[in-house]
């Protein structure tokens, strides 16, 4: 994404910084809560369910509703993450945190 390009009135690098601080803070949060192996430092490639993911299936439910409501008090935007859009997709949007930092900047305009 260009540096100028705004997602919902707000430019999207802002948008997409914040984005990445919420996926972080949910995956520590309740990895940590259903005493999961959190990684100290995590970055875009982090994965988050799968080979080598953070998330057990029943954590990464809960992560999902975690996202969307933290998406949804900070920038009052309903994404639904937890869609069968979302799971139909050919490449994976949850196996790490890029791929899903980059499907919610792609469908933010999206009424979902």
């Amino acid at each position: 994404m260009k540096d100028r390009e705004m997602l919902n009135g707000k430019e999207s690098s802002f948008v997409a910084d914040e984005l990445s601080n919420i996926i972080y803070s949910m995956l520590n949060e309740i990895g940590v809560m259903n005493n999961l192996q959190v990684p100290e430092e995590m970055d875009f490639e982090t994965k988050i369910v799968g080979v080598q993911g953070i998330l057990d299936s029943l954590a990464f439910v809960s992560f999902l509703v975690a996202v969307e409501q933290k998406i949804n008090e900070k920038f009052d935007k309903h994404i639904s993450l937890n869609s069968e859009r979302a799971f139909a997709q050919k490449q994976n949007p949850f196996r790490s945190v890029g791929t899903l930092r980059q499907y919610i900047t792609d469908n933010w305009d999206d009424d979902n």
